[in-house]
């Protein structure tokens, strides 16, 4: 037990320095996609790729539906997104799934981002976005599972007063999710260890815009891999350690690249100069007790 607490100490040493170094910046259509919406993965540092299971795991991993406990549930969720900046930005999801026959899950996700309001030459503004989720998830023997989302984005900036110079129309986009995920138990001295590993990619689709002016912009097309080791420390602890690596799959902007399909961009985005800038490791533990406090 000593052993694993001295490596997770070396290892989140080490993720110090390197989470510091220059990282490539890209920007996105509708980057509240990206938003952690679970305390629970923001507690961990992000990951979620190979953690167990939980009413939100559409958002990481939707694969996993299929390995939980609990035939069904539902959450709520309410966040009040970058609050130290400024006022009036939340983030609001609504999950629930339910197994089907044991080998089979479906859910539903929403999530709602209600942006601070804002003037532009004389015109007020209330921007919304929201996504809505369906997955379907099926286990494949006892410990491989695989999952397709299918999810549909809309934005809005909300035009309050009509205005002659600038006009703006709300934009949606569809994109799905493809997610795998497998796990096994083995004995590592005289502790039983649950290993877990999956990947998730995410928001591959169309593209959407906000403007009439026709400037679209990609979705924020992510790629992720994890891993994950859980152990119990007596009957009424256990502790889990999880590492996910990430990838945006949006090309930097380029100028002289024109309109570019967005399966073209994705390929762009592994072939750039900064992909190892662009890379996203993160490193996360959960202590539990009695798999009520965590």
């Amino acid at each position: 037990m000593y052993k694993l607490v001295l490596i997770i100490v070396v290892v989140c040493i080490v993720s110090r320095e390197t989470v510091a170094q220059e990282r490539a910046v890209v920007s996105t259509a509708v980057p509240f996609l990206g938003i952690t919406p679970d305390a629970r993965g923001g507690g961990m540092g992000e990951v979620g790729a190979a953690t167990s299971p939980d009413a939100y795991s559409m958002y990481y991993n939707a694969a996993k539906y299929v390995f939980t406990d609990d035939k069904t549930g539902v959450v709520f969720g309410y966040l009040p997104w970058m609050k130290h900046l400024t006022r009036g930005q939340n983030l609001y999801v609504l999950n629930a799934y339910s197994l089907i026959g044991g080998r089979q899950a479906v859910a539903l996700g929403i999530r709602y981002f209600q942006g601070r309001s804002f003037s532009l030459d004389d015109e007020k503004f209330s921007p919304v976005d929201y996504a809505i989720d369906l997955a379907y998830s099926r286990r494949f023997g006892s410990s491989f599972s695989a999952a397709l989302t299918l999810r549909y984005v809309y934005t809005r900036l909300g035009r309050l007063k009509p205005g002659e110079n600038l006009d703006v129309d709300p934009s949606g986009a569809i994109a799905f999710d493809i997610s795998c995920y497998y796990k096994r138990s083995f004995t590592w001295g005289k502790r039983n260890i649950l290993w877990g590993t999956g990947l998730n990619l995410s928001n591959l689709g169309t593209k959407i815009a906000s403007f009439t002016e026709k400037k679209e912009g990609y979705l924020p097309a992510y790629f992720r891999v994890g891993t994950s080791l859980e152990t119990e420390i007596s009957s009424k602890h256990s502790l889990m350690v999880a590492l996910d690596l990430g990838k945006l799959l949006v090309k930097g902007y380029d100028p002289e690249a024109g309109n570019e399909s967005v399966l073209k961009n994705v390929i762009g985005s592994l072939g750039n100069s900064g992909f190892f800038k662009s890379v996203v490791w993160q490193l996360g533990a959960e202590y539990s007790w009695r798999k009520m406090l965590f």
